[in-house]
């Protein structure tokens, strides 16, 4: 009994170094040498841009550490910021009709578009055919002629530009 009681104190000590000693390193999201420094220049109000078209996709831990000039030490965080490089760019999608819906007669395809710096304008095309610019931008609208369509299944694909002329890759 006395043995396992002192192997149990051994595991817990070993398990508390272990933290003690990784912990910090784990906890921030990297090493010491990872850590990024900026420095308040002359100011009460600290703001500051990070520039994250360098990193890669992902989750990043912000940790802010701050002094005054009467020495006083303040920490806080962690930030989570997720930086996904596909974020901001406009996106299109069709409402109405429903993904593989069986149509009979012309039919008004309605749909939304949203981009970070709002949308510019909308394409439709069905099938291979060629691009054409729909009704709207936000909320869009494209009338189907299905009488020179013959019968099948038909893909139609909507494209949304934003105001500063972006276009999702593909």
């Amino acid at each position: 009994m006395k043995v396992i009681l002192n192997n149990n104190r051994f595991r817990c000590l070993a398990i508390a170094v272990f933290f003690a000693v990784c912990a910090p390193a784990l906890w921030a999201g990297g090493w010491k040498d990872q850590i990024e420094t900026v420095t308040s220049e002359n100011g009460e109000v600290w703001d500051n841009d990070y520039d994250v078209t360098m990193r890669k996709k992902g989750i990043y831990n912000f940790i802010v550490n701050a002094r005054d000039r009467a020495g006083n030490e303040s920490v806080s965080g962690p930030f989570n910021v997720y930086i996904d490089p596909n974020s901001g760019l406009p996106l299109a999608r069709v409402l109405y009709p429903e993904n593989n819906a069986v149509i009979r007669q012309n039919i008004n395809v309605l749909g939304v578009a949203s981009g970070r710096y709002g949308i510019g304008r909308v394409t439709a095309r069905l099938d291979d055919g060629e691009y054409v610019d729909v009704t709207g931008t936000d909320y869009w609208n494209q009338l189907v002629n299905f009488a020179t369509i013959p019968d099948g299944k038909h893909v139609l694909y909507v494209q949304a530009t934003d105001s500063k002329l972006l276009e999702p890759a593909g």
